[in-house]
């Protein structure tokens, strides 16, 4: 009987935690999935935003229609570290509730007077929560979540912040730069100079899981750039019509593992005997043409 029961109790135990809902303050009319988002700066100041999902919702930043689910304008503490979605309509109005019935549309968020570093988290059992209408995946979640940055700087090869301030993820997401996959983690955390006040406006957006072309490291086909043999062993060999300047490795987690600078030649061969074998890394390619990313294999 005890062989048979907890199996049982574990099960239900996980059936419960995934169908852990959360609530939208002042809201008349609680939307059928709510997705909140809580962040905290370096200061300590803490800041929740709230996306949601409802078959009779609309799909504009703040409709007549959802006004029963807590969205519209609300006064902003611009003295105060606070996030909102989009753009802040004036000095003191902004969003911090969206509920939508369709939930893969991308959304601006606006960190103002963050301090770094920037920590977001969520609850990552939410992805499986069979209201979400997508498709169900058994053991794996039916969504996943997209937080997209926009590449001014391509030197810094997770998130792209506006200017030069160099802004990467320390929780590391397996994805490629500019999307990253978050449904297996539970947080991440940004990190800047310390007087660094503002984030470039990253994108967030709910997806079907696994059915999203940028989540995972694309192999593409370039004619520019030859990469022998791929899969390797040991050595590489690039041959370029351009002159390569730079050559940068990461692995799945986005850590760097290889660079090489100032090449200034079409022609190089990489020994990369020190990377792990049985993986699959991202490069990074600097020519005077500009960047290109090729997915290697070693074996």
């Amino acid at each position: 009987m005890k062989s048979f029961l907890l199996p049982f109790i574990l099960l239900f135990a996980l059936e419960i935690l995934h169908a852990q809902t959360y609530t939208i303050p002042g809201a008349t009319e609680q939307p059928a999935w709510v997705f909140p988002l809580w962040f905290e700066d370096g200061t300590g100041a803490k800041d929740t935003i709230y996306f949601g999902y409802d078959i009779n919702a609309k799909n504009g930043s703040v409709d007549v229609e959802d006004i029963i689910y807590g969205e519209g304008f609300i006064i902003l503490d611009t003295s105060l570290f606070f996030i909102c979605w989009g753009f802040p309509y004036s000095d003191t109005l902004g969003i911090k509730i969206q509920v939508f019935k369709d939930i893969s549309i991308m959304n601006y968020i606006t960190f103002y007077k963050a301090q770094f570093p920037v920590k977001i988290k969520w609850d990552d059992n939410l992805f499986y929560n069979a209201i979400i209408p997508y498709p169900d995946n058994g053991d794996l979640p039916r969504a996943w979540a997209l937080f997209g940055c926009h590449d001014y700087s391509p030197e810094y090869p997770n998130c792209f912040p506006l200017g030069d301030l160099p802004l990467l993820f320390t929780d590391t997401i397996i994805g490629p730069p500019y999307l990253y996959e978050i449904w297996r983690k539970d947080s991440m955390v940004f990190n800047g100079p310390e007087d660094a006040y503002l984030l470039d406006l990253p994108t967030f957006g709910i997806m079907p899981y696994n059915q999203f072309e940028y989540t995972s490291i694309q192999n593409l086909q370039i004619d520019e750039i030859l990469i022998s043999p791929n899969p390797f062993i040991n050595n590489v060999t690039l041959q370029s019509i351009y002159q390569i300047k730079e050559i940068t490795i990461y692995n799945l987690t986005n850590q760097l593992v290889y660079i090489n600078q100032n090449i200034n030649t079409t022609y190089s061969i990489l020994n990369l005997e020190k990377l792990s074998s049985n993986a699959i890394y991202l490069m990074k390619i600097l020519t005077d043409n500009g960047y290109y990313s090729i997915k290697l294999i070693k074996n």
